[in-house]
């Protein structure tokens, strides 16, 4: 019984049709990936649409940042004080949520992400000597 515990349970119908149960130790990393990953695509899309330099880019990366923030700001004034509370305790970060499921996750997110980040290493590097110097090695 405690592992359906760690499953958000959807099991009201919708039009007849039950819904998809996704486990808790997925489901706040799924997302927290996924809109990450929509933020960078909306950057992305939006300087390819202007045609931006990559100065103009990292600026409007900066902007929606500010963006964001100010969403969470709105989002901390309006809560309730039990409900900020909650949201102050998770900003700052704890480990008392912690499980080995969701160590494994990340574990298997660093191990597919490093060698595809250590392949590519010298490209980095080549960038930070400069535009012509990084041109020259391709």
């Amino acid at each position: 019984m405690s592992r359906l515990r760690g499953f958000l349970i959807f099991k009201r119908k919708v039009d007849s049709k039950e819904l998809i149960r996704i486990p808790e130790a997925y489901l706040v990393p799924g997302s927290a990936f996924g809109f990450a990953l929509l933020t960078c695509l909306l950057i992305y899309f939006i300087g390819r649409a202007r045609a931006m330099t990559a100065e103009t880019m990292v600026l409007a990366g900066i902007g929606l940042m500010f963006l964001f923030h100010a969403l969470l700001a709105l989002l901390q004034y309006m809560a309730s004080p039990e409900a900020l509370q909650a949201i102050v305790f998770w900003l700052f970060g704890s480990l008392m949520k912690a499980t080995w499921a969701k160590v494994g996750l990340v574990a298997a997110v660093l191990l597919l992400a490093i060698p595809m980040i250590v392949k590519d290493a010298w490209k980095l590097t080549a960038l930070k000597l400069g535009d012509e110097k990084a041109k020259s090695l391709g």
